[in-house]
């Protein structure tokens, strides 16, 4: 079993086991890179969709209504200068942190009603007049 103690200082706990998993496996690091990345890709899309996601010999993780108003109020604390920043993060990553769990929580914001172009009724109609799309009643003169 591996420990952190393994791992030399200067690389991050992602690389060291991507280096142990190419050298055991003996496949590439871009590879193991690649298939990480999408498996972790692959559960936030999850994340997003569900409430829970369950990774196999990991567990599962679920998100929490309650504790996320309570990180959300905690992350507008130190935001606005209320509450110091810990040493780990940066203005950024809470800004990111509090935009994906209001997401969560409230649903996507964004109104995109009015973007596309919609067809004017005119187009809709079957009755009469030219051929309109979806009318097929006279395709087959028109292909001869």
């Amino acid at each position: 079993m591996l420990t952190n103690q393994d791992k030399p200082r200067k690389l991050s706990l992602k690389a060291f086991l991507i280096k142990k998993l190419a050298v055991k496996m003996m496949v590439s690091e871009d590879i193991i890179t690649a298939v990480i990345d999408d498996q972790f890709n692959s559960a936030l899309k999850a994340m997003d969709i569900n409430s829970s996601v369950e990774l196999s010999g990991f567990g599962k993780f679920l998100f929490k209504e309650a504790h996320a108003y309570k990180i959300e109020q905690s992350t507008k604390d130190m935001l606005a200068g209320l509450k110091p920043i810990p040493k780990a993060g940066s203005e950024e990553h809470l800004q990111k942190q509090l935009e994906y769990i209001q997401t969560k929580l409230y649903g996507n914001k964004t109104d995109s009603r009015g973007l596309e172009e919609q067809p004017n009724q005119e187009s809709r109609s079957r009755g009469g007049g030219k051929n309109e799309v979806g009318d097929l009643s006279n395709l087959s003169t028109q292909l001869v």
